[in-house]
């Protein structure tokens, strides 16, 4: 039940703003066009000496506009303490929050779209879902990046993400520690962070992610060619005396026209040759892509023993 209200408020705005972007005209054929689906996978993980975390995340984004995406994300995050602290502490990973669930609603504008460098910026946020009692918090993340052209349909996705947790009070309480020997927040993982983010996008379709572009029509065929007649030449008359002047030969019988000229071979090569240049440039980029994502996140600090 916690669920339904960010996910039906998020379909929401995919479908009003999908339904303002119908208004905006075709799309151009550059790549991050109206129309582009983008699914993605998404691989995290961190390691210190106390603790180490493992992420995996499944979502997609939506080009409701040219250059203008929206998508969902769902993270699930899982802490893992290390011997030594839980010697420590004993009992932390019944009391210390160990897992996080994130539903990320985003926002993404690709300012200038190429087929080599595309620069855009990113924005979300979302609830952050905790175990052991640590209830609901908020997350937003933020951030630049770029979609690299590698060469046919694969693109390096490059950026930097910046994330913080709130309010801070609430988030903090879910990491703290109540034992017979210490009492206190053993882990920070509710303060200000930032990290890399990478991975390969995958286009396949027409128009570049940005739609199938329209096919031009055939150019116009040659114009037929009028068959010509041949006139039979008048005959020469002779003047030569006694003999009398030679009649005048029939004229000669008309051949059959010649058939017109046949410009249906011309009009199919024509559409063969525009056929194979959309091809061509559907190999280029897609109307959906599939991208995978590599995030290194370091794990929470933990808090020295008080």
């Amino acid at each position: 039940m916690k669920l339904a209200a960010p996910l039906a408020l998020a379909l929401t705005v995919a479908l009003a703003l999908e339904s303002t972007a119908d208004a905006r005209g075709p799309r151009d054929g550059k790549p991050w066009g109206r129309g582009t689906l983008m699914p993605n996978v998404g691989l995290g993980a961190g390691f210190s000496q106390d603790l180490s975390l493992v992420s995996i995340g499944l979502g997609a984004s939506y080009f409701v506009a040219n250059g203008l995406a929206f998508g969902l994300g769902v993270t699930d995050t899982i802490f893992i303490f290390s011997r030594s602290l839980r010697a420590t502490y004993p009992g932390i990973e019944d009391q210390v929050a160990t897992n996080m669930l994130r539903v990320m609603p985003t926002l993404q504008y690709v300012f200038w779209r190429s087929r080599w460098f595309s620069p855009y910026v990113f924005g979300g946020v979302g609830p952050v879902f905790l175990n052991h009692g640590g209830g609901t918090v908020g997350e937003w993340n933020a951030g630049p990046g770029a979609f690299i052209g590698l060469g046919g349909p694969v693109y390096l996705d490059l950026g930097v993400g910046f994330s913080a947790r709130f309010p801070a009070e609430s988030c903090n309480a879910a990491f703290y520690y109540d034992g017979p020997d210490a009492a206190g927040q053993v882990l920070d993982a509710c303060s200000f962070r930032w990290g890399p983010r990478i991975g390969l996008v995958l286009a396949f379709g027409g128009g570049g992610g940005g739609g199938r572009s329209r096919r031009a029509p055939p150019p116009d065929p040659p114009p037929r060619t009028s068959p010509q007649t041949w006139e039979e030449p008048a005959p020469i008359e002779t003047w030569e005396e006694p003999a009398p002047a030679p009649e005048a030969a029939p004229p000669a019988a008309e051949g059959p026209e010649p058939p017109p000229a046949d410009a249906s071979a011309s009009e199919q090569a024509s559409a063969s040759e525009q056929a194979s240049a959309d091809d061509a440039d559907a190999a280029t980029t897609g109307d959906t892509t599939v991208t995978t994502e590599v995030q290194v996140e370091a794990p929470p600090r933990v808090i020295p023993d008080r």
